[in-house]
């Protein structure tokens, strides 16, 4: 090779590198702008996205988030099935104030937060909920309904859902390259998403929809809690792996947002916004004048067992310890004869007990004839399903697909969910079907263990209290979330 034949090859690479050089890129780094507001998360299990989303021309999970021209509700989330979510702030200081959450078939939840981004209050109709004494895995509800009477419970939160959702990484930035029609920060527009779902999460996904008391009024935080936005973090593993939709491309859901056809994608989501800020109206004179509480009657002696928080006994045989109070739950534990035990709780009737080994932190539940039992266990508490919070991450919400019956024998029917063969429970149960009623004038609770998509059960109200009932699925990993049915 002669030497200037090797003089062009030099320059040839040479020039290269540097035209390399200069089209190669540095990752983006975040915007310097700080949010008005960002949820403080619980500080322990925050996990880290291990996958970020990018932009696609078919979005799987339906979700459009972005910016109104409204001061009091900037941002807005919409899913394709008509569930929408509002996220409120202060016209004054411009700092996140809540949500306003509707589901596709009209329930409707007001949510009030704290400067942490947590709620501090809901209203639901005419009742107020009231959040305080926030722990890491805890907090104290008051629900105040509208005669003025008040009840007090100590729920548990979804851990797991508030990680997936307060999990952000710097590379999540690419998610906000969904927010295309607004010159506005996409830290900014992130914060503001991120805000309403952890404050929707962290206000419907408590224990308390699943307490066997006024089902109705709790129906709408049990439905937030399975909707469509917050499963979809659910099933994306975290919000940093939504995949999000232009709101064009819900043109042919027009009606289901209150939207006439062909109209544009700021007139539309004006329509909501009037709405939205309408029903937040009602609920804002609620909260500002809560119901008096109920002049007290004199107590009228009864026959009622001493309430006692806590008694102890002792396993009589070699037994299976569940999660659930009925053999149709998932096996957790097993006990010897002869172990002492802490009983903490009890089903509706007393046919099964919720205990753990004394001074312990694992409760199960063991049928009542399997332990000889100091005390009278009808003055423990009701603790079913209280203490119910084990949810598997592979199985939807139950979704009912309808009821009958009448004189008392209710059928119900529900979509059929595939369960991979290494996730089966090995019990040959995949459903139960919950029911809270009355047995021979007493309140009762049983649990009803199958493999079908369908179930036929009695209700009674002879006791003086309302039945209710639920479905949920189980596999090996846990429980879902329960389908409500609508007795007839």
């Amino acid at each position: 090779m002669n030497k200037n034949r090797m003089k062009v090859i030099v320059a040839v690479i040479v020039i290269s590198s540097v035209i390399l050089s200069c089209g190669r890129q540095t990752n983006p780094q975040p915007p310097s702008t700080q949010p008005p507001f960002t949820p403080t998360p619980p500080t322990s299990q925050i996990n880290t996205p291990t996958s970020i989303a990018t932009t696609t021309n078919e979005p799987t999970h339906d979700i459009y988030a972005g910016f109104t021209e409204s001061n009091s509700m900037p941002f807005a989330m919409l899913h394709r099935s008509g569930e929408n979510l509002f996220v409120t702030q202060d016209i004054n200081s411009s700092t996140i104030s809540g949500v306003v959450w509707n589901s596709a078939d009209g329930k409707l939840l007001v949510v009030y937060s704290d400067s942490n981004g947590r709620p501090e209050s809901v209203v639901i109709g005419n009742t107020i909920i009231q959040y305080s004494n926030y722990t890491t895995n805890t907090v104290d509800l008051t629900i105040i309904y509208p005669d003025g009477t008040r009840e007090t419970l100590q729920a548990n939160l979804n851990i797991d859902l508030q990680n997936k959702i307060t999990a952000f990484s710097p590379a999540s930035y690419e998610l906000a390259s969904y927010a295309k029609s607004t010159p506005r920060q996409s830290q900014q527009w992130l914060n503001y998403m991120k805000a309403g779902l952890f404050a929707l999460g962290t206000a419907s996904c408590v224990v308390t929809i699943y307490a066997p008391m006024y089902p109705l009024l709790l129906a709408p935080l049990a439905e937030a809690c399975a909707g469509s936005l917050l499963t979809a973090v659910i099933l994306a593993g975290n919000v940093a792996n939504l995949d999000m939709a232009d709101l064009q491309t819900f043109s042919d859901n027009w009606d289901i947002y209150m939207c006439n056809q062909g109209m544009d994608i700021t007139a539309c989501l004006s329509v909501l916004v009037t709405e939205a800020e309408k029903r937040k109206a009602e609920a804002d004179t609620i909260k500002s004048n809560p119901p008096l509480p109920p002049a007290t009657a004199t107590p009228i002696p009864t026959n009622t067992p001493l309430s006692v928080s806590s008694l102890r006994g002792t396993v009589l045989e070699l037994s299976s310890c569940r999660y659930g109070p009925g053999s149709p739950y998932l096996y957790k534990y097993g006990l010897y004869a002869g172990t002492r035990m802490e009983i903490i709780g009890r089903d509706a009737d007393g046919d099964w007990l919720n205990i753990q080994g004394i001074g312990g932190h694992n409760p199960c539940w063991i049928a009542a004839k399997l332990m000889k039992v100091d005390g009278d266990v009808m003055g423990l508490p009701d603790a079913y399903p209280v203490s119910y919070q084990w949810t598997s991450d592979y199985f939807e919400p139950i979704k009912i697909l309808g009821v009958s019956g009448g004189g008392g024998t209710v059928t119900v029917v529900w979509q059929k969910h595939i369960i991979r063969p290494d996730l089966a429970t090995g019990e040959g149960i995949e459903y139960i079907v919950e029911v809270w009623t009355c047995v021979a004038g007493k309140p009762a609770f049983y649990a009803i263990g199958t493999n079908n998509t369908s179930a036929t059960f009695q209700i009674d109200s002879s006791c003086g209290q309302n039945s209710h009932a639920d479905v949920i699925g189980e596999d090996k990993h846990g429980f879902s979330l329960p389908g409500l049915i609508a007795l007839p």
